[in-house]
């Protein structure tokens, strides 16, 4: 997938919102909303006819992907970019049956899947003491060791693999957890730039992290489509979000010792004309035995 030139998201946003430190981890720019009734729609509404006409003005066009729930008033502003030169307008909702009008008013419509929270297994209570003692064990995932930024070379690319194998750690990631991780690792060693194409710049490779995992890394990184987008021309799906977890090889057993076969007095353990000691070599021997009497 393409990585974004501009990323923002519109809400009454509540400081300590899980949401909100995630999305800034990511790089999306927050914008508290003014107070009243859909505040919200209208900013984000005039800010990408603002960003649109701007550059189209320029003679450049792009891609705007406009993220909301069902609400049938932004079918405006989907056929707005439509129609402007050189620009598509992408609905992204996690609904399977959005409004027929709003799919009709988008250049494409791309579902983003919620997980299955349905299958999740029954979580069994606990005491209250030993509950706290598993809420401060720490993840599989965080106890990975990661690269100190003084160890990378970043003149070889396996130095970047390590590292990504290190960030990703046990289980899989999602795009955005990954884009956190690598965030959190550049903060932590007090880089001044953050985010993924930082960080591949870094290294000398060109393209979305999705494209070099995938084109220099798929020998030990595993990625797998979550998210997919239905191109209106051709009704294919095409996918735009990805997960990814660090393929594990599995160790050949060692061989197990075979002693060898025991000498019998008489069978195979006598003086002169004796059988071979392993079974094999008298399995050997015996079929060939009609070929050496006829000759």
């Amino acid at each position: 997938g393409c990585e974004l030139d501009l990323a923002f998201a519109w809400a009454k946003w509540w400081p300590q919102s899980l949401l909100l430190q995630g999305l800034r981890e990511v790089g999306v720019e927050c914008i508290q909303a003014d107070e009243g009734s859909n505040n919200a729609d209208i900013m984000l509404s005039l800010r990408a006819m603002k960003e649109v006409n701007k550059r189209a003005g320029l003679g450049q066009g792009g891609i705007a992907y406009v993220a909301f729930g069902t609400d049938k008033g932004f079918s405006h502003l989907l056929r707005e970019i439509r129609t402007t030169k050189g620009w598509k307008s992408v609905y992204v909702t996690s609904f399977e049956d959005p409004p027929s009008i709003l799919a009709r008013s988008s250049s494409e419509v791309l579902y983003v899947r919620r997980p299955d929270r349905g299958k999740k297994k029954p979580v069994k209570s606990l005491p209250l003491k030993k509950s706290r003692r598993r809420r401060r064990r720490p993840k599989k995932e965080d106890q990975s060791k990661t690269l100190d930024r003084s160890e990378l070379d970043t003149s070889k690319k396996d130095e970047l693999e390590k590292l990504l194998i290190s960030l990703i750690g046990e289980g899989s990631v999602n795009v955005a957890t990954l884009g956190q991780r690598i965030s959190a690792y550049q903060k932590n060693n007090g880089l001044q730039e953050w985010g993924s194409k930082v960080l591949l710049k870094e290294f000398g490779l060109t393209g979305s992290l999705n494209q070099v995992i995938t084109r220099e890394f798929s020998e030990k990184i595993s990625a797998k489509a979550t998210s997919f987008r239905t191109d209106t021309s051709t009704g294919k799906e095409i996918p735009t979000s990805f997960e990814y977890s660090v393929k594990r090889t599995e160790e050949e057993p060692d061989p197990i010792p075979v002693a060898p076969f025991p000498q019998v007095d008489g069978f195979n353990n006598s003086l002169g004309l004796a059988l071979p000691r392993e079974p094999s070599d008298t399995a050997l021997v015996i079929t060939q035995l009609p070929s050496a009497i006829s000759s």
